[in-house]
């Protein structure tokens, strides 16, 4: 996974890539500025896109007009963060940058927004402090009455794979983290691996092992998959006899 950038990082990146593709000058930027009231000359655009220019609360709710009106093209607040990677928001909280513009309408998400823990927050007891309280009510259900052992560090090395997981199970991903940190203690990729590597401790030397593993791990995929399957649906089956749903269809 690359390194985290800062807010600056990413926002100066997407304002050259942006100014670039329309065919536009730092200048044609600078001067559209100052006619809405800011006083960037071409070296603060210079250094916006260098990433070494912080941006006030006021200066980013703009920017996406302000580069409508300069480049001549449609530009929201999503393409200012259309970039590959994580964004460092603390020194504790890092996420998607192409999530990033989803956090201003917080209260109206679901938990299908990744956000991920860094290394100080793994060493946290029981994680991040900011996802847990987002899922403590599903995980309930489920009977993960606490942050499971390890899973700061699950949410911090899962990746694709774990997120189409998730999906699969109609699940938020930080839920199916911490299903698989109540199951494994790893992810379901750092799972599976393991479980092929004791089937087949040996490296891949020729095609034929090379096919016998590939068709392991398609395997051993589908167990874990049945062992997460049967984990939700007795959590699910004991939620609706707590609520005296038992009989009802």
């Amino acid at each position: 996974m690359n390194a985290p950038r800062s807010l600056r990082e990413v926002i100066g990146e997407r304002v050259r890539d942006l100014r670039e593709a329309a065919g536009k000058r730092q200048e044609d930027i600078s001067r559209t500025a100052r006619s809405m009231g800011l006083a960037w000359s071409r070296s603060k655009i210079a250094a916006l896109e260098r990433g070494e220019k912080a941006l006030s609360g006021e200066e980013l709710l703009l920017l996406p007009m302000l580069l409508q009106w300069s480049l001549d093209r449609p530009v929201s607040m999503s393409d200012l963060f259309d970039a590959d990677g994580d964004l460092q928001l603390t020194s504790h909280v890092r996420v998607t940058a192409r999530d990033a513009p989803r956090l201003l309408e917080y209260d109206a998400l679901g938990n299908d927004i990744v956000i991920r823990p860094t290394e100080q927050a793994a060493q946290l007891p029981g994680g991040d402090p900011l996802i847990w309280p987002r899922i403590r009510g599903r995980c309930r259900e489920l009977g993960i009455n606490g942050p499971p052992a390890g899973f700061a560090e699950v949410l911090r090395d899962s990746g694709e794979a774990e997120v189409r997981a998730a999906y699969r199970f109609k699940e938020a991903p930080h839920v199916f983290a911490a299903i698989s940190a109540h199951l494994w203690g790893r992810t379901l990729t750092a799972e599976r691996d393991a479980r092929v590597r004791a089937k087949e401790p040996g490296d891949v030397w020729d095609e034929a092992t090379a096919n016998r593993i590939y068709a392991l791990r398609g395997r051993v995929t589908r167990q874990l998959d049945q062992e997460v399957r049967v984990f939700i649906a007795n959590g699910n089956a004991a939620m609706r006899r707590r609520l005296g749903l038992d009989g009802e269809e």
